[in-house]
């Protein structure tokens, strides 16, 4: 017996299992095609889906649990955000400040007028710094945003109550081609 299958002997299509190949579940006219599906594709679709949640309903619990908790966590570490334009009327409307707590090297190369420096990983020991402002906008800046929402945490359980990150940071800063300063 030759051991390679001769193309000629088969007549039908078979996949490992042995099952004849089924009909796709797109036809021409799909959406993945470019048109519109049937009646009967959407309802193929939808039993699929239907019949996927019923078996991995402990997935799809798990997955909305997780997303959940990821969005909560979130919006609870960021604290409240403004935008570059409404930091910049809270500064100049009501006496507020901007704090850069980004590094050194990053500060000084370009940082928002009159912004004050204190680095994240000094922020607890120089909050003396920023008395005065306890019940005045305190609009905190970090490169992306990201690490301002631990810092306005900070600052907001320690009595600056009106503590906001500024979303975007200086990223969003230089986006929007607001002035800069360098020293």
């Amino acid at each position: 017996m030759d051991r390679y299958c001769n193309l000629a002997t088969v007549t039908k299509p078979i996949n490992p299992a042995g099952a004849l190949w089924r009909k796709p579940l797109y036809s021409r006219a799909s959406p993945a095609y470019g048109g519109r599906p049937s009646p009967h594709e959407t309802a193929v679709q939808l039993d699929l889906l239907i019949e996927f949640f019923s078996q991995q309903w402990l997935l799809v619990l798990a997955l909305a649990a997780t997303l959940t908790m990821l969005f909560l966590h979130e919006s609870r570490k960021a604290g409240p955000a403004v935008s570059p334009q409404q930091a910049i009327n809270l500064v100049n409307g009501e006496g507020g400040i901007f704090l850069d707590i980004r590094d050194g090297a990053e500060y000084s190369k370009a940082h928002i007028a009159d912004a004050k420096h204190i680095p994240l990983t000094q922020l607890g020991t120089r909050k003396a710094e920023l008395a005065g402002f306890e019940e005045k906008p305190l609009i905190v800046i970090c490169k992306l945003g990201q690490s301002s929402g631990t810092a306005t945490r900070q600052l907001r359980e320690a009595g600056f109550s009106r503590a906001q990150k500024m979303s975007g940071g200086m990223m969003e800063w230089d986006a929007m081609k607001l002035p800069v300063v360098s020293s």
